[in-house]
């Protein structure tokens, strides 16, 4: 009895195995209205990410997304012009909105950087004078605030230019 159950359950099991091994296409369920003019990454299955500027507002339910791709010269929806593009929000797996930038991060580790290099520099240079400059600590403190301050300003604008994103699913 046991050897007539086994073929049935090996077949079973290779069935189940091959046929229902098919990949799940991803569907994006949208949560939340994104304006127009909103800066969004979209992923496509097989496709690496891409940035645009929405163009019409996106409404959760809505089929299709009207953008211009971005980095890009500015383009209107009513205008006659290839830059804007429409996409149906089916064949999206991934939608991100920005939301801000790494300007603060950028600023504090550039900041840090800038004030312990700095400061060292102050150290040393203080050290080398040969009338009383305020000794090593005052020159190590002032010229690391100011350097400090230069590559906190530095770093603000790198990180400017990296987008944060939200997810919205």
């Amino acid at each position: 009895m046991r050897l007539k159950i086994l073929p049935a359950f090996v077949s079973l099991l290779l069935f189940l195995c091959l046929g229902g091994a098919r990949q799940a296409r991803a569907q994006l369920v949208q949560r939340e209205r994104i304006d127009s003019g909103a800066l969004v990454r979209m992923t496509v299955t097989g496709a690496p990410a891409f940035r645009g500027r929405l163009l019409t507002p996106l409404l959760p339910g809505q089929p299709v997304l009207h953008y211009c791709r971005y980095p890009a010269l500015p383009c209107r929806v009513n205008a006659d012009t290839s830059a804007a593009r429409s996409l149906e929000v089916a064949r999206l797996t991934r939608l991100e909105r920005q939301v801000g930038s790494y300007a603060g991060r950028g600023a504090m580790i550039a900041g840090v950087i800038g004030a312990v290099g700095g400061g060292y520099l102050g150290y040393l240079l203080t050290g080398l004078c040969d009338a009383p400059c305020g000794g090593p600590t005052r020159g190590a403190i002032g010229v690391g605030l100011g350097t400090g301050l230069f590559f906190a300003g530095i770093g603000a604008l790198i990180g400017s230019g990296f987008g944060r994103y939200h997810d919205v699913r």
